[in-house]
């Protein structure tokens, strides 16, 4: 999973690049399937059928756009405007085990609010990755997210989370955005699994709008940052370093 962790990234590191006013969602996508053949993967998202779905999911990103807070659509109709507040949400088979990573970036100029939003929630993923290790619980790592946004008078999607990976990309266990210390499962070494804060202005429950697309309730930006690690003995390996582009 490291190989593959390292791959995902650099594809993220291209597709960063490419967001910019004019650009189309279905140019996104065929540049990420792309960058997921040339580098040896498979896309992780492309005809996967979660178990909230009734059809799978017809693409290989999700490209989330100002409200829309998951899943959003990478079509010809999605067209970049200066201003948006847009999100990026990968998945790729690598060699039999799955990663699954995702960034949000904003198109200048970005209103001081949709900036503090942006980094509020990188910074609460920072937080969590912090005590995602053993000895803490997964209720600290959802304590740390929600405190961080709280700070900056946001707050956490609760009805979306993180999850455990693998050889499969969803698994049982879901990491929360919120939490009490010393609660939930503990942590145990040598596990993989997803930290996915996902924040709003005022929103703490994502609204369905289409099969898969869920949207903020105060029609406000959101923000998502996600990556997959892997705890050892005693810390953790983030397998998809995406905040350091």
């Amino acid at each position: 999973m490291c190989e593959g962790g390292e791959k995902i990234t650099h594809i993220f590191s291209v597709l960063k690049k490419e967001v910019y006013a004019g650009k189309k969602g279905s140019e996104l996508d065929a540049l990420a399937e792309s960058l997921i053949k040339e580098a040896g993967g498979k896309p992780a998202f492309k005809n996967y059928k979660p178990t909230f779905a009734d059809t799978p999911y017809r693409y290989t990103l999700c490209l989330s756009v100002n409200n829309q807070i998951v899943h959003g659509y990478p079509t010809d109709a999605v067209i970049l405007q200066k201003g948006d507040v847009v999100s990026l949400d990968l998945g790729m088979k690598y060699q039999g085990y799955y990663l699954d990573c995702a960034l949000t970036v904003g198109i200048d100029p970005v209103s001081p609010a949709n900036k503090n939003l942006i980094e509020s929630t990188r910074q609460a993923l920072k937080k969590a990755i912090s005590v995602a290790t053993p000895g803490h619980t997964f209720g600290d790592v959802g304590h740390a997210i929600q405190e961080e946004l709280k700070t900056n008078n946001l707050v956490p999607v609760k009805n979306l989370c993180g999850h455990d990976i693998g050889t499969f990309l969803h698994g049982d266990l879901q990491i929360l955005n919120f939490g009490k210390p010393g609660t939930g499962e503990p942590i145990q070494p040598y596990t993989f699994f997803t930290i996915e804060p996902m924040a709003s202005f005022s929103s703490p429950m994502g609204v369905i709008e289409d099969e898969y697309v869920f949207i903020t309730g105060d029609d406000r930006s959101s923000a998502h940052f996600e990556v997959t690690l892997m705890t050892t003995e005693k810390g953790n390996i983030v397998l998809t370093p995406i905040l350091d582009l």
